[in-house]
């Protein structure tokens, strides 16, 4: 057989794992072995990192101006007082914006 016959062969097995929504990733040894054995703890571990790779993404493109700090904790998928205290764990100084009109102003109306 074939090494292209095999590769093909395999290439179909995972296609059929991904189907049932079995996905693999690729981790250097060092990590790898840092990983809990069973296959929940694995899972809980990746939605932790994702979650705070989200967050940091989030709070990166903070920094950068893109958005308030609303639309940050929103397209991270956390609530703004979550975004707020992971923004300042992190040092960052959250921006508030203030509203237009004051109590005052308002019962000028």
């Amino acid at each position: 057989m074939s090494r292209l016959h095999v590769l093909a062969q395999q290439h179909a097995w995972l296609d059929s794992l991904q189907d049932l929504g079995i996905r693999s990733l690729a981790l250097p040894d060092e990590l790898a072995k840092q990983l809990p054995a069973d296959a929940a703890s694995r899972q809980q571990v990746v939605e932790l990192g994702l979650r705070e790779w989200r967050v940091f993404q989030a709070l990166e493109a903070y920094q950068r101006g893109e958005g308030t700090l609303a639309y940050a904790a929103e397209r991270a998928g956390v609530s703004l007082r979550e975004m707020i205290a992971a923004a300042r764990a992190r040092g960052m100084t959250p921006r508030f914006e203030t509203l237009p009109h004051t109590l005052d102003s308002a019962a000028e109306l």
